[in-house]
């Protein structure tokens, strides 16, 4: 809530932090109703313990407050390195991409996306 009322907030950095799926949804809808935000980092280090991560169903909450805002976000850099992107999570990203037009920078490194 504090976040969506900061309308001009531009970077916001919860890289190893133990968000979850709770935090990934709550990060979902502030990403609906931020359409300001340039740069969010979401990654998690290898301190982050594998159940503290960002699971798949909460990449798919993010992709849909991707794809959710009311005006084209204007977010450029998405980091969502060392999370679980699973194939749902994936998929959800690639569908939300054509709404993020100003996205430039997507970091899926260390997301365990391979040949399935």
């Amino acid at each position: 809530a504090a976040v969506s009322a900061s309308p001009r907030l531009t970077t916001l950095s919860l890289d190893s932090t133990s968000l979850g799926l709770k935090g990934a949804r709550c990060v979902g809808a502030m990403l609906a109703a931020t359409p300001q935000l340039r740069s969010l980092d979401l990654g998690a280090s290898d301190k982050v313990a594998p159940s503290s991560r960002i699971p798949d169903e909460g990449v798919e909450a993010i992709a849909r407050g991707l794809s959710g805002c009311h005006q084209p976000p204007s977010l450029t850099h998405l980091s969502l390195s060392g999370q679980v992107v699973g194939p749902k999570g994936a998929l959800a990203l690639a569908e939300a991409l054509p709404d993020a037009r100003a996205l430039t920078s997507l970091d899926v490194g260390r997301c365990g996306l391979g040949g399935e």
